[in-house]
């Protein structure tokens, strides 16, 4: 296997060996340096023992980012969303910007350091692979090479695929990996087990220490009416343990109908946490008459409003199964469930009023709270994204 030294100076083996030769060999778990005598003798594993001394004089990388403050340079980060909330777009728009070297969403703030990707789409067909790429304008040339692979059945938790992935990496010299999604390459792996969790990280422990980073998009559960409706770590299946085997854990969140992508890092193992942002997904028509789509920062988020519109959906969620309630039933039934002040239970209420969402009439000195009468029948849970 190569190191990350020996990485930047043999390039791609795709260049000197079939891609069957280059899985034997990861198979046989056997060093590249044994292909060519002049990389020196394969390294004892005693030999990575070392005194704090020595540790204390290597020199490391001052930049740690593949997308600076959202990908590490080397490691591995999740993506995840409830499925159909554009992770994969985000994904490949992520992709594009990285083979290419220019900024991510078109802000200097997620500056990328250019290498060549590796794609692996175990979701798509193959043509709705190419319309997305279409449409994100990716390039027939590029400054370091995007490489998209496009299968299914593929088991990662299995000796042979994760050999398989190993050995791709290298065939065509990839520093980044792709994959969409670790559900589908999962080989059925029980997301509640601990250990088979942390079994199938360990597989990929070592692209690390390669100068590879790998990044899994994942799923996450929709979360119930009666849950903060903004992504927590604990919606991800087997959360722990996944967030405990990556450097990153990006969340995304998409109202129905909406081109707006909110964005919460919920971990970053190299810095402070991103604050939560928004990206907005838009379609034009070029002058072919193709649709072409571009994702572009929108700035960080307003706590403020968020939770405000987490309040609106809770509080219709309530009066689904009362008959009503007067303000201060409202306030303590609301705040009992989620950590929203009272100014912004008191303006989404104001606000589903002004909207006629919801009505309202007086009891004693307070205001009374109800559905209007097209609205009583009690609300799916499809209504509250």
């Amino acid at each position: 296997m190569e190191t990350k030294e020996n990485h930047k100076k043999i390039g791609p083996l795709k260049d000197r060996y079939a891609f069957h030769e280059v899985l034997e060999m990861v198979k046989m778990d056997k060093k590249v340096e044994e292909m060519n005598e002049s990389w020196g003798p394969d390294e004892k594993e005693v030999d990575k023992l070392m005194e704090w001394k020595d540790l204390k004089k290597q020199e490391f990388p001052n930049h740690p980012w593949r997308v600076k403050n959202l990908i590490p340079k080397e490691g591995s980060a999740i993506i995840s969303s409830i499925s159909g909330e554009r992770k994969t777009w985000l994904a490949l728009e992520m992709a594009k910007c990285i083979s290419t070297g220019l900024p991510f969403l078109e802000d200097e703030m997620f500056k990328t350091e250019g290498c060549t990707v590796l794609y692996v789409d175990c979701e798509n067909s193959l043509s709705e692979l190419k319309r997305r790429c279409n449409q994100l304008g990716f390039p027939e040339e590029s400054t370091h090479r995007l490489y998209l692979f496009n299968g299914s059945d593929m088991n990662f938790n299995s000796d042979e695929g994760s050999a398989w992935l190993h050995a791709m990496i290298q065939y065509v010299g990839a520093q980044v990996v792709f994959v969409d999604t670790f559900r589908s390459v999962a080989g059925g792996l029980k997301e509640e087990k601990a250990e088979e969790i942390r079994t199938f990280f360990g597989r990929f422990r070592k692209l690390k220490d390669e100068g590879v980073t790998i990044i899994w998009l994942d799923h996450f559960r929709k979360p119930s009416n009666f849950e903060k409706k903004i992504p927590q770590k604990e919606h991800l299946l087997g959360s722990q343990d996944k967030t405990a085997g990556v450097e990153v854990l990006l969340m995304l969140r998409s109202e129905p109908g909406s081109n707006e992508i909110d964005v919460y890092q919920r971990k970053n193992r190299l810095s402070k946490e991103v604050e939560p942002f928004k990206i907005k997904m838009d379609d034009w028509l070029d002058e072919n008459n193709e649709i072409k789509t571009f994702l572009r920062y929108e700035g960080v988020i307003d706590e403020k409003e968020t939770q405000k519109e987490d309040a609106k959906k809770y509080i219709l969620s309530l009066l689904s199964s009362v008959p009503g309630l007067v303000t201060k039933e409202v306030i303590e039934a609301v705040q009992d469930e989620k950590k929203i002040g009272e100014r912004n239970i008191r303006d989404a209420l104001k606000e589903l009023c002004d909207s006629n969402k919801i009505d309202f009439g007086k009891n004693g000195k307070q205001n009374y709270y109800f559905l209007p009468k097209e609205l009583e029948e009690p609300l799916e849970s499809s209504d509250f994204p």
